[in-house]
């Protein structure tokens, strides 16, 4: 069966190569002075499950887009069948005839170029079994039940993708490359006659093999059983130690987009005119890395067809770059940085590959021992309701524990912290851990920052 998918990749590669060099040779005969055909593919097996499995599908997608230009003027169709590739052509010429020309515009890039990238696509997990992953699931439902008696797994979710991407412009080059992840999260409840609670986990990598559902399990055992008696504290203002897990969803929310160049281009960044300027302290270095080894966002070329780079974004505080892709980066003179996002449907824009907070070299004991009192956050929801922009962080917190006299204490919930971030990260950084904990993309160790608002009970 494997050598049966395997010779029927070989021949969906080749077709799409043909449908390719078709499309674009077509574009330019309608008298396109630049064209881009996009197409990519992608394989989906979910399961839901409980104690026993609730549903599982799996589900084939593909899809082209192709983008012309006339002079400044663009035109943009897509499809999820590649036989209306050539309508997609005519359509986009046609919108482009009808379009205002782009005063921004430069030009596609004039060469297609790749990087190498170990661990982002792994062919044992492209084509895994249903038994395989049946028997992960049972494995998980029976690491809950012989946990506790107080436990019960409420849901969970397995995710297995694999795909390709491939893309060619009139300047010549063709590009292709294969992709695999996994995503998984479970929710389990603990419940005694008092009390009750929920945790949550999750995990992710580029490969079946690397998946630690045990680390899984075991973490969110931890959030429930924990915290079944958790209760509200009283607010104040205080030194708050992030979890690496936490802390990651924050740079997503808080550095993402506002470091897109694509957003300062148009001012709607915090960042704006601050390049070169100190945004943050010595401690905090933030780096964008599109060619790390088995990075969740890491991949050869990015959606202009551009080998991504290392990229230091803040340097021990200061601000040195933004993310570009070739429309942002050509509208300032400079060299993409390789951060081009897009689906079949969209156009591309700068985005995160893999945003790395660097760690520093305490271990969490140590970061408990400096800050002495104040708040350990595991979990919290809400935080992507923040806005960059302002800088006003948000977050409600699910999961924490009291910090007393440099040691953990009683578990907290119900309480939300907030304040101005780019404020506490200029002012408020009081330690950073040496390990990392990956939230998809986004990588970030343990943070300890003081002056952060604790709203509780009064």
């Amino acid at each position: 069966m494997e050598a049966l998918m395997l010779e029927l990749g070989v021949l969906l590669l080749e077709v799409d190569s043909m449908v390719l060099d078709k499309a674009l040779k077509h574009a330019l005969s309608l008298g396109a002075s630049e064209a881009e055909i996009y197409i990519t593919e992608n394989t989906m097996k979910q399961f839901m499950f409980s104690n026993y499995l609730k549903s599982s599908k799996t589900s084939f997608s593909s899809g082209i887009g192709v983008r012309v230009f006339y002079g400044k003027r663009m035109g943009m169709s897509s499809s999820t069948s590649l036989n209306d590739a050539l309508k997609c052509v005519e359509d986009a010429c046609r919108i482009a005839k009808a379009s205002p020309e782009d005063p921004g515009w430069s030009s596609l890039p004039e060469s297609l170029s790749r990087g190498f990238v170990k661990d982002v696509y792994d062919r044992e997990t492209a084509y895994i079994s249903y038994d395989v992953i049946m028997d992960a699931i049972k494995s998980i439902v029976d690491n809950v039940r012989d946990s506790s008696s107080k436990t019960s797994l409420s849901r969970g979710y397995i995710e297995v993708s694999s795909g390709s991407v491939r893309i060619t412009n009139s300047y010549g080059g063709y590009l292709e490359r294969l992709y695999t992840y996994v995503y998984s999260w479970i929710d389990i409840v603990a419940e005694e006659l008092n009390g009750k609670a929920t945790g949550t986990s999750h995990c992710e990598t580029r490969s079946w093999f690397k998946l630690d559902f045990k680390r899984m399990v075991d973490d969110a055992l931890v959030k429930a059983l924990d915290f079944i008696n958790a209760k509200p504290i009283k607010g104040g203002v205080m030194p708050i130690v992030f979890d690496a897990d936490v802390f990651s969803r924050i740079i997503d929310t808080m550095f993402s987009i506002s470091l897109s160049a694509d957003e300062v281009q148009k001012g709607r960044s915090p960042y704006v005119g601050k390049l070169n300027s100190r945004v943050a302290m010595d401690s905090i270095t933030l780096i964008d890395d599109g060619l790390l080894t088995g990075g969740f966002g890491s991949r050869e070329f990015d959606d202009d067809g551009i080998k991504p780079e290392r990229n230091i974004l803040i340097e021990n505080g200061i601000l040195k770059t933004f993310l570009y892709d070739n429309y942002t980066a050509k509208k300032e003179g400079r060299k993409s940085t390789g951060n081009a996002h897009r689906s079949y449907h969209s156009t591309p824009k700068p985005a995160p590959n893999n945003l790395i907070l660097k760690p520093g070299d305490l271990m969490l004991e140590e970061i408990l021992e400096i800050i002495g009192n104040g708040l350990y956050v595991i979990d919290t929801i809400g935080e992507w309701l923040s806005s960059p922009v302002s800088g006003n962080l948000n977050a409600t917190v699910t999961h924490a524990y009291l910090i007393e006299n440099g040691r953990i204490g009683k578990p907290v919930k119900g309480v939300t912290v907030s304040g101005d971030f780019n404020k506490m990260i200029c002012e408020g950084v009081k330690g950073i851990g040496k390990i990392l904990k990956q939230y998809r993309n986004i990588y970030s160790p343990t943070i300890a920052i003081d002056g952060v608002v604790v709203s509780g009970i009064s």
